[in-house]
């Protein structure tokens, strides 16, 4: 394995009618967790489009894939 990511999340709920929030801290390791490449806290707010829990979840979904993609373009 060349590269480890770990991720903490510090925060990621969201209600009916308003806002998705998600906030992590991640960190890129190498070396078998011996050196540290990068690390930061990424934050992800977005306004829920639509009504009820379907709308929900797919805000919450389109945060993390927000969170994979900055991890994926590194």
């Amino acid at each position: 394995m060349d590269y480890q990511v770990e991720i903490d999340v510090i925060r990621f709920d969201g209600s009916l009618g308003g806002n998705v929030l998600l906030k992590a801290n991640w960190i890129i390791l190498g070396e078998n967790g011996k050196k540290v490449f990068l690390m930061d806290t990424s934050s992800f707010s977005k306004q829920i489009d639509g009504k009820g829990y379907g709308a929900l979840i797919a805000t919450k979904s389109l945060a993390l894939s927000g969170l994979a993609v900055i991890l994926l373009l590194l």
